[in-house]
């Protein structure tokens, strides 16, 4: 993962998407903090696939779960 300031992301931009592209994970600073990260397409959609997946409560876990159901 490379990390660069708000300014150098700015400079070499093309060259920050070309390393995105290739799959690196890019963190831009502001003011010295992490504020964005720049990443490949296929990253952003594996993300938002995974924070948009239904995911189930803890009963119906505890309901899924495999072995002897008591009966």
């Amino acid at each position: 993962m490379s990390i660069v300031s708000m300014t150098d992301a700015k400079a070499g931009f093309a060259a920050l998407v070309d390393e995105a592209a290739a799959g690196k994970f890019i963190t831009i600073t502001r003011h010295g903090k992490p504020a964005a990260v720049l990443v490949s397409v296929e990253a952003a959609a594996a993300a938002r696939k995974a924070m948009t997946k239904p995911h189930a409560n803890f009963g119906e876990f505890l309901m899924s779960f495999p072995g002897d159901s008591g009966q």
